[in-house]
């Protein structure tokens, strides 16, 4: 290749080509031309200023001031001042530092079209260094951001969440979503919430660039969901007439009610949480709650009574008891009828074992004829009580018992006693004897001897009495 010099003004060409050009009058300490053409020239004392030429436009002054300049291409321009290593950017005509390497001044530095940079550090032995471009050029990310978007939103519903101040020397915003990440778009992201019931989500929003990530925006918005499930506080029953109140628990939400039909309202203004009414008829007393997202209703059956109930009736059982057989008292409940209870008053040998609220088991024990009249069946309702028929109720009495009623006569058995209502037959070692039916027997052999009795007018089992 040869070179020449042209007249004023001065061009430097090769083989007719224009490569540079002397700006000024002045001289060029430095010339350094990329791969793509690209031509970057010293222009005057050292460090004073950097010239600065891109395929054969014109030339244009970068102040700063360079010892040392090497391009690679038209995106890949370093240089060095007073030891310190710095990158170009062409599009802010700024120059940019670069760490020393391992803290070292650089006394030469080259650079390649594929950004890879060469350097001599003033060190010694090991003083040549290497460097990537993105790890040369790379940039801290500086600045909080400033988010906008909801602090509670919908289940299942979308949210939008916008950068309202960025943070500097960003390429991309970075946000991450229970776990998803993604890039915003336009500096905002619209994310839609879990269902009902599921944790809150965690959103987290940063900035980033080739080789830093900035300070990271967190927050959690809660989720609205399905209200809670919530009591209604009143009575499940009353009787028509009553005033009667219902409530639930205060919170901000908006409640509304209803109530049963005929039923008036006492309370002016019944405020969101309940009221006061005059019982009317049985129905649903409703509450529901609406947070802005989604409502919950919870209902109440209320039964109205319009009277006590009638008494109940007696369906089984009777008035006379056996000796020491247990009896079952049953009573049928009036349908209005919410509680029964059995009631007795007993003699101190008899006993009582309930079945049910309704039904009760009665043994009389011993010969006592006196009769049992508080036995009833209690029904109750919201509007009031009332009481089945009293009984009245006694033993089948008059049972002859050994040293009472039959004693042995030299060898005549005989029975005492007023038994007109009974029937009579002795018994041999425990065997009836053929014939023996009267309140007399003359024994005709030695043995165990027994009277057993019978009642003519009431079907209890027959009784017999100790064996002499």
């Amino acid at each position: 290749m040869s070179l020449h010099r042209e007249q004023e003004p001065t061009f430097y060409t090769s083989n007719g080509t224009t490569i540079a050009l002397q700006a000024g009058g002045g001289a060029l300490s430095q010339v350094s031309i990329g791969t793509d053409g690209t031509l970057f020239g010293l222009y005057g004392t050292a460090g004073t200023n950097n010239i600065y030429r891109n395929n054969g436009s014109s030339w244009y002054v970068i102040p700063g001031g360079l010892h040392q300049v090497s391009v690679g291409d038209a995106t890949h321009i370093v240089g060095q001042y007073n030891g310190q290593p710095m990158y170009y950017n062409p599009s802010t005509q700024t120059w940019i530092n670069i760490a020393k390497p391992n803290g070292s001044n650089v006394t030469d530095i080259e650079v390649g079209a594929d950004g890879t940079i060469y350097a001599i550090s003033s060190e010694w032995p090991n003083n040549l260094y290497r460097m990537d471009w993105a790890t040369a050029t790379c940039v801290a990310i500086t600045g909080n951001l400033t988010v906008d978007g909801p602090t509670s939103f919908c289940a299942d519903a979308d949210a939008t969440y916008t950068i309202l101040i960025g943070q500097q020397n960003v390429t991309d915003y970075i946000w991450e979503y229970n776990g998803a990440s993604g890039t915003l778009v336009g500096g905002s992201v619209t994310i839609t919430a879990p269902p009902s019931g599921q944790a809150s989500p965690l959103l987290t929003i940063y900035g980033s660039n080739a080789c830093s990530q900035g300070s990271a925006f967190t927050y959690t918005p809660s989720i609205v969901g399905v209200p809670a499930p919530f009591i209604i506080n009143g009575s499940v029953s009353t009787c028509v007439g009553s005033l009667v109140a219902y409530n639930i628990e205060a919170t901000a939400m908006t409640t509304t009610w209803e109530f049963p039909t005929a039923w008036v309202q006492n309370t002016t203004a019944p405020n969101n949480n309940g009221g006061q009414f005059t019982a009317g008829e049985s129905g649903t007393i409703s509450f529901t709650r609406d947070n802005g997202c989604a409502t919950r209703t919870e209902a109440l059956e209320v039964m109205v009574f319009q009277g006590p109930p009638a008494p109940a009736v007696l369906v089984s059982g009777g008035t006379m008891l056996c000796k020491d057989e247990p009896m079952l008292f049953s009573f049928q409940p009036d349908v209005n009828s919410l509680f029964n209870q059995m009631t007795y008053g007993l003699l101190n040998t008899w006993t009582a074992t309930p079945d049910t609220d309704t039904s009760i088991y009665i043994t009389a024990t011993g010969w006592w004829t006196n009769p049992i009249t508080s036995l009833v069946c209690v029904s109750t309702n919201a509007c009031g009580q009332t009481n089945s028929a009293p009984l009245s109720l006694t033993t089948n009495g008059n049972q002859p018992s050994v040293g009472s009623y039959w004693q042995q006569n030299g060898e005549v058995l005989e029975c005492s006693g007023s038994l007109s209502t009974h029937t009579f037959q002795w018994l041999l070692e425990g065997n009836p004897i053929p014939g023996a039916t009267g309140l007399t027997y003359t024994p005709l052999v030695s043995g165990n001897y027994a009277l057993e009795t019978t009642m003519t007018d009431f079907p209890c089992p027959p009784y017999v009495t100790d064996s002499q």
